[in-house]
């Protein structure tokens, strides 16, 4: 299922890029697709194999009217018609990869015990920037359990800031040395 996402994905990317709409379509594709998550009848309506593609086609365009691009409009037409509006999802994470990575943006994660504001966020943001040499936009997980610090993931990269895992690693060095 991944692989046929990624391969729609890549041709509504190209697409986008070439017509200098790839922030606009992202954008929609992400609407569409969190729109149709958030709300169970949408969904259903969209799987049920009784209703016609056309009429679904007509639902969405009624629901989202002139918030999509004839881009993102005929991209989602196309999912319909072939069956493949499950793949909406997994298209949208594969399409906002690939637009990152075209920006030179890496996309992590925060895990902190409590909620960071903003502007320790964005400090964050702008020292791991500096440190992996892009730009780096995280989003903030809390986790009560690291007991405090930060631990913060960028593509296959852990930095381990975090109270528990400074503690996990005395331990492991207490009892490295004991005799």
């Amino acid at each position: 299922m991944r692989v046929v996402a990624k391969r729609y994905a890549e041709a509504l990317f190209e697409l986008a890029r070439e017509r200098g709409q790839l922030d606009r379509v992202v954008e929609e594709i992400e609407l569409v697709s969190q729109s149709v998550q958030d709300h169970d009848a949408l969904a259903a309506f969209l799987r049920h194999p009784r209703i016609t593609a056309d009429e679904k086609q007509q639902v969405v365009s009624n629901i989202f009217g002139t918030q999509l691009s004839d881009i993102s409009r005929n991209f989602i037409s196309l999912l319909i018609e072939r069956g493949r509006q499950a793949l909406l999802p997994f298209v949208s994470e594969e399409l906002t990869e690939l637009a990152n990575e075209s920006r030179g943006v890496s996309v992590g994660e925060a895990v902190t015990a409590i909620k960071l504001s903003e502007a320790d966020l964005n400090r964050l943001e702008s020292r791991f920037s500096a440190l992996v040499g892009k730009k780096v936009k995280l989003q903030n997980k809390v986790e009560p359990g690291i007991q405090g610090g930060v631990l913060v993931r960028i593509a296959d990269r852990v930095y381990d800031g975090s109270v528990a895992g400074k503690l996990a690693r005395f331990q492991r060095r207490l009892q490295e040395t004991q005799v």
